[in-house]
C-alpha cells in the first residue's frame, strides 16, 4: 500500500514538472519586445535659472529676478537642457536595449514667434536627435514631426518640400529614417518604418490635419496623406502583416470642450473610417501633443469599440492651463509572427517640486577643449569625497562621449554625455515609476478590451478609478477640482472619437452625471419635492371641490331665477342677498 502511494505521488511529481517545464518553455519562446516613447520636449537652450518665468524663464537685461528657478525646471516653463540629459540617462538605467524609440515630436519651446525661425527650430530637432543617438547608439530611432517643428508654429505646410529636405540633412534625420521613405517624407513628412522584427510603425504627419493649421483648411488630403495612409494598410492587410500608428496631435477631441478639435472635422471623420476599415491591421496608435496621460476609443458606426489610441504625457512640464510632472513612458508588447499585442507600459516621472532645490552641485557639466581644439567637449563631473569636482573617468572622454558644438554653431550651455559605468553612484533626483498600466488598472495587458473595461469602470457613478485616473492625468501633480462637467468632458473624450458620438455623449452624461453629483442632496428633494407635490394636489383638490360647489351654485342660481321668473316670485329681491339655505 505505502509503495502505491509512493509511485503515485512520484508520477504526480513527474506530471507536474513536465507540465511546469512546458509553461517555462513556452513563456521563454515568447517574443517580448519593449519600446520607450519621448514625446513634447520642447528643449529650451535658453532657459535660466536667473530667468523671468513670465516670459518662459529666460533672463533679460535689467530684470531681476525675485526667485531662483530649478536646475531640473519649472512648472511654468519648457524643458531645460538638464532635464533632457538626465531623463534620457534614466531611460538608459531602466531599460539600455530597447527595440526602437519612437519619438512624436513638438522640439522647439513655448516661444514667441520672433524668437524662432527656420535655422533654430530644424536646430533644436538635430540637437535632441543627437542626444539621443549618444544615450542609445545602438538602439533604433523612430522620428516624429510636432505642430512645434515648423515656423511659424502649427502653420505647416503640405507643399514646402524644402522645409522637409533639410530636416532630412540639417537635422540629420537621414541617419535614422531608411532612404526608402525618403521620397514620401519630402512629399509630406510621413513615411512607414520597417523594424527589424517586422513590425511596421506608420509615421503620420498629423499637423497636416491639425485645426490650427489654417493652411490645410480648405484641402481635401494634404499632401496625399490619406490615400497614402490607406494605401499602406490595404498592402499591409494583403501581407498579413500588423502595424502600429505613430503621430504628433491625436484624433477626437481635447479634454476640455466640444470647441476644441483636434483635427479638422473633415479630417477627424476620414481618419475614422480609416480605422474602422483596417482595425484588424491596426495593433496600437501613439500620440503627444496634449502634454497629459489619457487614452482614447474608436467605435464602429454601430457603437462597438474597435480600437484604440495612447495619448503619452510630455517631457516638458508646461502647459497652458494644467502644468504636469515631467515624464517618459515605456511599453512592452508581445510578438507572435505576424501577430502583436500590447501588454503593458510603464510610466516614469520626475517630481519637480521633489527636486526645485536641487542645484547642479550633484550633475556637474563643464567644458572642455577637444583635441582638434575646435569644438567642445562637455563631461561628466561627480563631487569627490572632499567636496571637489572631478571627472568621474579620470580622462577625456571618448566615442559616444565626445560631442561638438550643436548644430546652431554654439556650443549648448549643457550636452549628455553617454556615462561611464561608475557614474552609477551619482547621486541623481529620483526617477520614479508612477504607476505600471495593469496593476494600477488592474486589467490582463492594454488591448483595446482591457481600455475599454477600464473606461466602463471609471463611468460608473462614485468611481475610485476614475479618481486614480485623474491623478495621472496630470503625471502625479496636484489634481485640480473635478465637477461633473469636468467628469463629463473627460469621459466622452476617451469614449467618442467621432464628433456625432462625443455630441450625443456630452448630452446624455450631462443629464446621467447631473444627477449622480446631486446624490447627497437628491433624497433631501425627493422629499422636499413630494411634499409639494402633495401640497399642491391638496391645493388642487380643494380648488376643484370648491369650483364644483361654485359652479353647482350657479347653475342653481340660474335655475332658480328662471324659476323666479316664471313664477312671478322675483318681486325684486337680490340674488346675492338671498340666505344660503335657499341656494341648495
Amino acid at each position: 500500500m505505502t509503495t502505491r502511494i509512493k509511485t503515485s505521488w512520484t508520477l504526480l511529481l513527474t506530471v507536474l514538472i513536465t507540465f511546469e517545464t512546458i509553461r517555462c518553455e513556452e513563456i521563454a519562446d515568447r517574443n517580448i519586445g519593449t519600446f520607450w516613447h519621448l514625446t513634447d520636449v520642447h528643449l529650451d537652450l535658453l532657459y535660466s535659472q536667473d530667468g523671468d518665468p513670465s516670459r518662459m524663464c529666460h533672463s533679460y537685461p535689467g530684470y531681476t529676478p525675485t526667485e531662483k528657478l530649478g536646475y531640473y525646471g519649472d512648472y511654468r516653463c519648457d524643458s531645460p537642457p538638464p532635464l533632457l540629459e538626465m531623463a534620457l540617462y534614466r531611460m538608459k538605467q531602466i531599460a539600455p536595449k530597447p527595440d526602437f524609440i519612437l519619438w512624436t515630436g513638438d522640439d522647439f519651446p513655448h516661444v514667441p514667434g520672433e524668437e524662432q525661425n527656420r535655422t533654430t527650430t530644424i536646430a533644436n530637432m538635430g540637437t535632441i536627435l543627437r542626444l539621443i543617438q549618444q544615450a542609445f547608439p545602438h538602439s533604433t530611432i523612430v522620428p516624429l514631426l510636432g505642430n512645434h517643428d515648423t515656423n511659424p508654429s502649427s502653420q505647416m505646410s503640405p507643399d514646402d518640400k524644402r522645409f522637409y529636405t533639410d530636416v532630412l540633412t540639417e537635422a540629420n534625420w537621414h541617419a535614422v529614417i531608411p532612404s526608402i521613405d525618403f521620397k514620401d517624407f519630402i512629399k509630406g513628412g510621413y513615411y512607414l518604418f520597417e523594424t527589424t522584427s517586422g513590425i511596421a510603425i506608420i509615421c503620420l504627419n498629423t499637423n497636416l490635419w491639425y485645426e490650427s493649421n489654417k493652411i490645410v483648411a480648405e484641402m481635401a488630403d494634404p499632401a496625399d496623406q490619406f490615400q497614402w495612409l490607406g494605401l499602406t494598410l490595404s498592402k499591409l492587410l494583403y501581407s498579413g502583416k500588423k502595424a502600429f500608428i505613430a503621430g504628433h496631435v491625436p484624433p477626437g477631441y481635447l479634454e476640455t470642450g466640444p470647441e476644441y478639435h483636434n483635427f479638422y472635422p473633415q479630417f477627424n471623420q476620414k481618419f475614422i473610417e480609416i480605422v474602422r476599415r483596417y482595425r484588424s491591421v491596426i495593433a496600437g496608435q501613439f500620440y503627444g501633443h496634449l502634454h497629459t496621460d489619457s487614452f482614447r476609443l474608436f467605435r464602429d458606426n454601430k457603437g462597438v469599440v474597435i480600437n484604440s489610441a495612447f495619448t503619452t504625457p510630455s517631457l516638458t512640464p508646461w502647459h497652458s492651463t494644467q502644468p504636469v510632472n515631467p515624464s517618459v513612458r515605456l511599453y512592452t508588447y508581445e510578438q507572435d509572427g505576424s501577430n502583436v499585442m500590447l501588454l503593458d507600459y510603464s510610466q516614469y516621472y520626475l517630481n519637480l517640486l521633489q527636486v526645485k532645490n536641487v542645484n547642479d552641485s550633484l550633475y556637474n557639466l563643464y567644458p572642455k577643449k577637444s583635441a582638434r581644439g575646435k569644438d567642445t567637449e562637455f563631461l561628466i563631473q561627480q563631487p569627490s569625497e572632499q567636496g571637489r569636482v572631478h571627472n568621474t573617468t579620470g580622462q577625456p572622454s571618448a566615442g559616444a562621449g565626445q560631442t561638438s558644438a550643436n548644430i546652431t554653431g554654439q556650443p549648448s550651455s549643457h550636452i549628455f554625455i553617454q556615462p561611464s559605468h561608475s557614474v552609477l553612484s551619482v547621486q541623481l533626483p529620483d526617477w520614479q515609476l508612477e504607476y505600471t498600466a495593469t496593476a494600477a488598472y488592474n486589467v490582463a495587458n492594454i488591448s483595446t478590451r482591457s481600455l475599454e473595461a477600464v473606461y466602463n469602470r471609471m463611468r460608473e457613478p462614485m468611481s475610485e478609478l476614475f479618481h486614480k485616473y485623474l491623478a495621472y492625468y496630470r503625471v502625479s501633480n496636484t489634481p485640480a477640482a473635478c465637477d461633473s462637467l469636468c467628469r463629463n468632458l473627460q469621459l466622452c473624450a476617451i469614449s467618442e472619437t467621432s464628433s456625432d458620438r462625443y455630441e450625443t455623449c456630452l448630452h446624455q452624461s450631462h443629464t446621467v452625471s447631473y444627477h449622480i453629483s446631486q446624490r447627497p442632496i437628491k433624497y433631501i428633494s425627493l422629499v422636499i419635492g413630494t411634499l409639494g407635490i402633495l401640497t399642491v394636489l391638496t391645493v388642487v383638490v380643494v380648488c376643484v371641490k370648491q369650483c364644483r360647489s361654485t359652479e353647482s351654485k350657479y347653475k342653481r342660481i340660474e335655475t332658480l331665477s328662471v324659476d323666479w321668473a316664471e313664477a312671478g316670485r322675483y318681486d325684486g329681491v337680490s340674488i346675492q342677498n338671498m340666505e344660503e339655505s335657499e341656494l341648495n
